[in-house]
């Protein structure tokens, strides 16, 4: 079976705009035309890591650089993908609202053009795959693309959590080593030499995790605590985040305080083989992925296969249908088994699962891990709520279905 990748932005959208605008060849609601050429010239390279400066002079060598756009002059952005995974380029503004938007692209060394005409509404750029670490700003103030703001590489970053209350209380320290493979662990002497070693820390307590870059592959570190709020639909809060790095040899420093159910660390580009426990001493627990909690079984199990890039539902009453409506009740718990039908030969590739509030631009409220080998499987463990609305594969457009949550006085869905 040949691998599928749907690389296109909405379907939907872009059919309805061809039949409207199909002479200027512009996208819905957006600003931009695909390679159509003019206008100043802005230069970037697409990497998961972050956008990387390369044209004109005042923007070269800088990551994610800001740039500075004279509203109602014409620009051409020409992007190069550097390491073969799904990018796209999206201006935003303030609200969210895409004003720029080219296709997604995963093809190492081929560029792709945008040409559009600046506006004041212009704030941000981004790419939608990767919203996190390639996003920049943009300053309509005035300019030639260029600018400044962009970060720069150095030979140690520090990330502090947002509620470390404890900041000036002495952090006891665990050194890491980062490499695709695993965690590698160096101190303190309990972890030394074990691959993804359990992290035994005190809730309340402040740790510093030092980890060095051994391979120079884009990693970070993450702690997730399982909180499981079926009215807030919150089933994993991100404890703390550091940017990602890919320089061989540079070390990390992650400062955060666990709290009694943080309960696992793990590297989010490589999130099925970097991954380990952190036991806090309290009711904290191990999770095989970062949505599974401990809040009993599941009133029903809906099962799924990942087929030529969409979901196929292989349980009773939603068995055959493509991309199926999962229609829950509120406050009850569910599991959605899924299974990998393709087996993948590059990790882009590999599809996973996401349950989110507002497809495809809300937050993630529970997710998979990816899956590469042909017959493998992944539950996700849940309790509907109000906020749930759609699950999708991250990597895939056409992998989305809708979420219908009846219950508590009304009915929640979207798409």
């Amino acid at each position: 079976m040949n691998e599928h990748r749907d690389r296109t932005a909405n379907s939907v959208s872009r059919r309805t705009v061809l039949k409207r605008t199909a002479a200027s060849g512009t996208l819905v609601g957006l600003t931009g035309t695909l390679a159509q050429g003019g206008g100043t010239k802005i230069r970037l390279g697409g990497k998961v890591a972050g956008w990387q400066g390369q044209a004109p002079n005042s923007i070269k060598g800088q990551k994610n650089p800001t740039l500075k756009l004279k509203p109602g002059k014409k620009y051409t952005v020409v992007w190069k993908n550097l390491d073969g995974q799904p990018h796209d380029f999206v201006i935003r503004d303030k609200s969210g609202k895409q004003l720029v938007k080219t296709k997604i692209m995963n093809n190492r060394g081929k560029t792709q053009s945008v040409t559009f005409t600046a506006s004041k509404k212009m704030a941000t750029y981004l790419c939608t795959v990767h919203p996190t670490t390639m996003k920049g700003q943009v300053n309509t103030g005035g300019g030639n693309g260029g600018g400044s703001g962009g970060s720069q590489s150095t030979t140690s970053t520090s990330t502090q959590s947002g509620n470390d209350g404890n900041s000036k209380k002495p952090a006891k320290q665990i050194k890491l080593g980062g490499q695709s493979t695993g965690w590698k662990g160096i101190a303190p002497e309990s972890i030394k030499g074990k691959l993804n070693p359990t992290l035994n820390l005190k809730a309340g307590q402040p740790y510093e995790v030092i980890w060095i870059n051994l391979d120079g592959f884009d990693h970070n570190f993450i702690a997730m605590s399982a909180d499981g709020d079926p009215q807030t639909a919150d089933y994993g809060s991100t404890v703390v985040r550091s940017p990602l790095m890919n320089v061989q040899g540079q070390t990390q420093t992650v400062r955060f305080t666990p709290k009694k159910d943080t309960n696992e660390y793990y590297c989010e580009i490589h999130p099925v083989e970097m991954r380990g426990a952190i036991s806090t001493g309290g009711n904290g627990t191990t999770q095989t992925t970062t949505n599974q909690t401990t809040q009993g079984s599941p009133s029903k199990t809906f099962q799924l296969g990942f087929k030529d890039g969409k979901w196929m539902g292989q349980s009773s009453g939603i068995k055959g249908k493509t991309n199926p409506t999962l229609n829950l009740q509120q406050g009850q718990r569910y599991a959605i088994k899924w299974t990998n039908t393709t087996s993948y030969s590059r990790a882009a590739n590999r599809p996973n699962l996401v349950l989110t509030t507002n497809y495809p631009n809300g937050p993630a409220l529970s997710r998979s891990d990816f899956l590469l080998k042909k017959g493998t499987s992944q539950t996700v463990t849940f309790t509907a709520s109000k906020k749930l609305s759609a699950y999708f594969a991250e990597n895939y457009r056409k992998a989305h279905g809708k979420i219908v949550v009846k219950g508590g006085g009304s009915t929640t869905t979207t798409m």
